[in-house]
C-alpha cells in the first residue's frame, strides 16, 4: 500500500494502492456501495482503477485513511458490511485521528450471523474500556442516546 498526493487548486487528490484484486472488491462493496458511502458522507469524489482508489476533494486525505484502515481490517479477513463503513467514515467526521482498525475489531459479542458487534463511536470505545478495566461503572444519561 502506498499513496501518491498532489494538491491541485484547491481540491487534494490522493490514491490508495491495492494489488489484491480480492480486497479491492471487498473495499468497493456489492456494486460500489461504500464508495457511494464515502462520497455521501466525506464529499470526495472516489474512483476505482487497477490497482487501487483515487479520491479527490477537500476531505480526500481523510477518505484515504478510512479506506486504509479499512483495507488492513479486510487483510486480517474481515468481510465489511456497510454499516460499518458507514460508521467508520462518520467516526472520521467526528475526530481527526479515530482508529478505525482498533474500533471495528475490538468485538464484544457476536451475533447470531457471527457478525462482530463493535462499538460505534469513540465514547462507547471508552465506555467498553471502562467495562473490561474496572469492577464497577456507572453510566449515566438518557437509556439509548448512544
Amino acid at each position: 500500500m502506498t499513496d501518491e498526493g498532489q494538491a491541485g487548486g484547491s481540491a487534494t487528490v490522493v490514491e490508495l494502492r491495492v494489488d489484491d484484486n480480492g480486497a479491492l472488491r471487498e473495499l468497493v462493496g456489492e456494486l460500489g456501495v461504500h464508495l457511494r458511502l464515502a462520497r455521501e458522507t466525506l464529499d470526495v469524489q472516489v474512483i476505482q482503477r487497477p490497482g487501487g482508489l483515487r479520491f479527490e476533494g477537500n476531505r480526500a486525505v481523510e477518505a484515504r485513511r478510512v479506506f486504509g484502515q479499512l483495507l488492513a481490517l479486510i487483510r486480517d479477513g474481515r468481510m465489511l458490511h456497510p454499516g460499518e463503513v458507514r460508521d467508520a467514515l462518520r467516526l472520521a467526521s467526528n475526530t481527526e485521528a479515530a482508529d478505525i482498525k482498533r474500533l471495528l475489531s475490538d468485538a464484544i459479542v457476536h451475533d447470531r450471523r457471527g457478525r462482530p458487534v463493535t462499538a460505534r463511536t469513540p465514547n462507547q470505545a471508552r465506555y467498553l474500556l471502562a467495562l473490561r478495566e474496572q469492577a464497577v461503572v456507572f453510566g449515566v444519561g438518557p437509556a439509548g442516546t448512544g
